[in-house]
């Protein structure tokens, strides 16, 4: 069971605005229902901390995967499900993943779904996402993020064969991100271990994406997008990687397998998410990059009937509502940076504003008293 339980005897989300299911394990998962809830299964490997994830069946041979990046835990509430928005135009089936491993301790922000000593909780969410698949149809998996949640795609996205990763400005590896997230995430979920160096060692494929990705088969695809205003991601995670992969960082490209392709993009200076535009149209380029169909519109061969993926007796959102509780945050669903983003150009212009406001008064102010001295000076005259 997830520590603290997610949601403890409720069967509704109401800030996501959908019914939250308990599974005893992923093969009772409803592949037929005809809009979006939310459930909680245990992991195959049988460790201690439940999945939690927000699923939109459909009828498409694509399911697109999202994971969060890091939170500030003082405003945001987990379950976090990111991109809800930003990918809900796709004509694809959609499962919204979130970090478990960030129950363990709530001075974390960002956990990179490693999971703890006892549970490789990444693996957990790829065998998931495998059985969601199998029993579902989908064979065109594509995993997505940004930062830390973008980590997780590459990391999950390597043991599902044929799957492909779109991450913008991931990690890469654990230890070059700042030092302050990283010390409090491994000595709440690995302690006693004698610090960060000797976690890795350890657990180095979990940590170091690098390691992971020059160490096993080239058996899924990437397309690595990079903003080169994020300096320090750029010479700490993405510079490395390409070079690892012998492609040139500055140019990008496809490396020699075909499989991984790298791309730096100048967007907003500094450690940002993507705008949703931008981050729809490389899944459209993956997708067809990778899969060979457009994400919008697939082939009517491609697809099958609703009726035959969907249960016309899937009782409304009314029938199933259970008791009201508040698990998750108001999911926008996009990146908690946009918000700050939003709040930044606001404050900005409001200081603008006034400080114009203030100085017309002066000047008003000014021109009246010239006015007045030039009347007195003419009439004196």
């Amino acid at each position: 069971m997830t520590l603290p339980s997610t949601t403890p005897g409720k069967a509704w989300d109401e800030r996501n605005a959908v019914e939250i299911r308990r599974y005893a394990s992923a093969g009772d998962i409803d592949h037929t229902c005809s809009g979006a809830y939310e459930f909680v299964v245990p992991g195959c490997s049988g460790g201690r901390l439940d999945i939690t994830a927000l699923y939109i069946p459909k009828a498409s041979r694509t399911l697109i995967v999202s994971f969060h990046g890091s939170l500030q835990r003082s405003k945001f509430t987990l379950p976090r499900f990111e991109w809800r928005n930003t990918i809900a135009p796709f004509d694809a089936a959609q499962l919204f993943v979130a970090d478990s491993s960030l129950h363990i301790n709530r001075a974390m922000a960002l956990a990179w779904y490693i999971g703890n000593s006892e549970q490789d909780f990444s693996s957990d969410v790829a065998d998931l996402i495998k059985d969601i698949a199998a029993a579902a149809g989908y064979d065109r998996i594509l995993l997505t993020g940004s930062s830390g949640g973008g980590f997780a795609a590459l990391a999950i996205s390597r043991q599902i064969d044929g799957s492909a990763a779109v991450c913008f400005s991931p990690q890469t590896r654990v230890g070059d991100y700042v030092n302050s997230v990283v010390s409090t995430f491994y000595r709440a979920c690995f302690p006693g271990m004698g610090g960060y160096a000797a976690v890795e060692r350890a657990h180095r494929s979990r940590f170091d994406l690098r390691h992971l990705y020059a160490a096993t088969p080239d058996n899924n695809f990437v397309r690595f997008v990079q903003n080169t205003r994020d300096t320090d991601h750029y010479s700490k995670h993405y510079a490395p990687f390409a070079t690892m992969r012998g492609v040139d960082p500055a140019v990008g490209g496809l490396d020699a397998s075909g499989r991984i392709e790298f791309v730096p993009l100048a967007l907003q200076a500094g450690h940002v998410p993507p705008p949703r535009g931008r981050f729809r149209q490389h899944l459209q380029a993956a997708h067809a990059a990778f899969f060979g169909s457009d994400l919008n519109s697939l082939d009517a061969g491609d697809s099958r009937t609703a009726g035959s993926r969907r249960s016309e007796s899937t009782p409304t959102h009314e029938a199933r509502r259970g008791p009201a509780i508040e698990p998750g945050p108001v999911t926008d669903s996009d990146h908690p940076a946009n918000a700050s983003i939003e709040r930044q150009v606001w404050q900005t212009t409001r200081r603008i504003l006034v400080r114009g406001f203030h100085f017309a008064k002066k000047l008003r102010k000014r021109l009246r008293c010239l006015v007045r001295s030039f009347a007195t000076s003419w009439r004196r005259m």
